[in-house]
């Protein structure tokens, strides 16, 4: 993204993709994920693909467009693992869950094998509180698949819902966790109605090949404008530091980039949405 006082062009450097309305949007990036994926796994040498998500309205509707793609078909599903960026530390199964909620927008209808969706533990107990062992435990599972060297796997995609805030993945401005080390910690002090939760750290989210952060509504535009403006308020919003390696694109809907100047968008039509285009 080019443009005066906005993040320079260089590779990662984030870029701003709007469709002019929130299903538009989905749609978009459901065809999006399908071609990235499908060219990605073309390669004979590449034997998985690794795909993080958080929790939210706008990633479920894009999980649902993915699931009702025609084009889903051009992806190997056996070669897909999910991941969540972050979780409530709910026990499983509760409708509150964001794995519960993939669930039941589609996920199970795209065809990844179960053993390859790696949803974050819940409470073993009842009276469990402390989200320190899930915390250990998610980051072990991540470590099972990380190449010599590395906490995580590469991701291939993330796919992260900013908040009002400019937080991403329970990641909320001003938290210690932000400078954690780790490749998952426990959060105490999230944002009602769950305020215990375990998060991947931002360090692993950096580290990942793509980064694509979705928003929506007008009231995450001001945290949109501040994370793409360049300068010291926006090194403080996690969602500003979360940027790929490869590629940063920001997904928005047109009340969501009320103040993203106009030059320095692409607006997308519905008909880049083409359940049968080839992508790549």
């Amino acid at each position: 993204m080019a443009g005066p006082g906005l993040l320079s062009t260089t590779p990662g450097a984030p870029h701003v993709l709007v469709a002019g309305s929130v299903n538009s949007l989905a749609r978009i990036v459901a065809q999006r994920l399908v071609d990235a994926l499908a060219f990605r796994l073309k390669d004979e040498w590449v034997s998985a693909a690794h795909v993080a998500m958080s929790g939210g309205v706008l990633t479920e509707a894009v999980i649902e467009s993915v699931a009702d793609s025609l084009a889903k078909h051009r992806v190997d599903w056996d070669k897909v693992h999910i991941w969540w960026t972050d979780e409530r530390y709910l026990p499983d199964g509760s409708g509150a869950r964001f794995d519960t909620r993939a669930r039941s927008a589609g996920l199970a209808r795209i065809g990844i094998p179960a053993e390859r969706i790696h949803p974050v533990p819940g409470p073993a107990r009842p009276e469990d509180e402390s989200p320190d062992e899930a915390a250990r435990e998610y980051g072990a599972l991540l470590r099972k698949y990380a190449p010599h060297g590395r906490q995580a796997p590469m991701f291939d995609l993330v796919l992260l819902e900013v908040a009002g805030d400019g937080a991403v993945a329970s990641l909320e401005p001003g938290r210690a966790v932000l400078r954690s080390s780790d490749s998952v910690v426990p959060i105490f002090d999230a944002e009602p109605p769950a305020p215990l939760r375990v998060a991947m750290s931002l360090s692993t989210l950096a580290g990942s090949a793509r980064v694509w952060l979705l928003g929506m509504g007008a009231d995450r535009a001001d945290a949109v404008r501040r994370a793409l403006v360049a300068g010291p308020d926006a090194a403080s919003l996690p969602a500003a530091r979360a940027r790929g390696i490869l590629e940063t694109l920001w997904w928005l809907d047109q009340h969501a980039a009320r103040y993203v100047p106009r030059g320095d968008a692409t607006t997308l039509a519905d008909a880049d949405a083409d359940a049968d285009g080839d992508g790549g």
